[in-house]
């Protein structure tokens, strides 16, 4: 058993299999041994919190280690358990489509090294000043380091949001061979 401060463990959440799939409770590090809270002590019953602490070690024939860590508040005890695991933290996903500024990135796609405006010729018919959803797509991709879907997502907003159409307005954005322009050049 031992008796420490709380600067002396790490705090941190972690699966408990007994719990099931997905549950969680919070737990300790120490000794890169992770810990389960027993029981809580008021800050005067740090006497007592001892007492249980070594009364469970010895119980357990010194196989499973107990901690009692002293806390602003009180006094926890807790039981070490080889079964548990850290969770891994998830990363938030990061909202691309909805963050980026469209006025900036229209500049951008207008600019030199942007998606490339030309001239496209469909069945006959001339296409002025229009670019193609497939190379939108990719430059997406390549210039903002996302996904094809969410590069799509971009251009459907762009589409939503009234600073490119489909050439026959006929058409929602897609990954494909459809040419759009942009509503500034009308």
């Amino acid at each position: 058993m031992h008796i420490l401060n709380a600067d002396k463990v790490k705090y941190c959440p972690e699966i408990n299999p007994d719990l099931g799939e997905g549950k969680t409770l919070p737990g300790v590090l120490y000794m890169d041994k992770l810990f389960f809270k027993v029981l809580s002590y008021h800050k005067d019953q740090g006497q007592e919190a001892i007492r249980y602490g070594r009364q469970a070690f010895l119980e357990g024939k010194g196989r499973v280690m107990f901690l009692v860590v002293e806390e602003e508040a009180g006094f926890t005890v807790w039981e070490e358990d080889a079964r548990l695991k850290l969770v891994e933290k998830k990363r938030k996903k990061r909202d691309v489509v909805g963050t980026i500024k469209l006025d900036k990135l229209v500049e951008k796609m207008r600019d030199v090294g942007g998606v490339t405006i030309k001239d496209r010729f469909y069945w006959l018919k001339k296409y002025p000043r229009c670019f193609v959803g497939r190379e939108a797509v990719e430059w997406f991709e390549h210039f903002l380091h996302i996904s094809t879907a969410e590069a799509v997502g971009i251009g459907q907003r762009l589409v939503n949001e009234k600073w490119i159409h489909h050439v026959c307005d006929e058409h929602n954005f897609e990954n494909g061979y459809f040419f759009y322009r942009f509503y500034v050049d009308e």
